[in-house]
């Protein structure tokens, strides 16, 4: 159960559900531009919350690849010492 709710709570799938609702926004805008109805409406905020939830998965695996990649370095570096 444990690895199901970090599943859930981890980058990939918050960046999914992100692009998701940005498109999902994004869609919406796209038919109020073509009705010609120009409206600031719901679908506005929810292209926005997105992006905002988008940029935020971004940093969070690139804060993850960040460190992984230090600690691959001192693996390396241990395993080096043993030699």
């Amino acid at each position: 159960m444990k690895g199901l709710i970090r599943f859930f709570k981890g980058p990939v799938v918050h960046l999914v559900t992100s692009l998701a609702l940005t498109g999902t926004g994004l869609f919406e805008i796209a038919e109020m531009v073509a009705e010609s109805a120009h409206e600031v409406g719901t679908a506005h905020g929810l292209a926005i919350f997105g992006l905002a939830q988008v940029f935020k998965a971004v940093s969070e695996i690139a804060e993850g690849f960040q460190s992984s990649g230090e600690l691959l370095r001192e693996q390396q570096a241990r395993e080096g010492e043993q030699i």
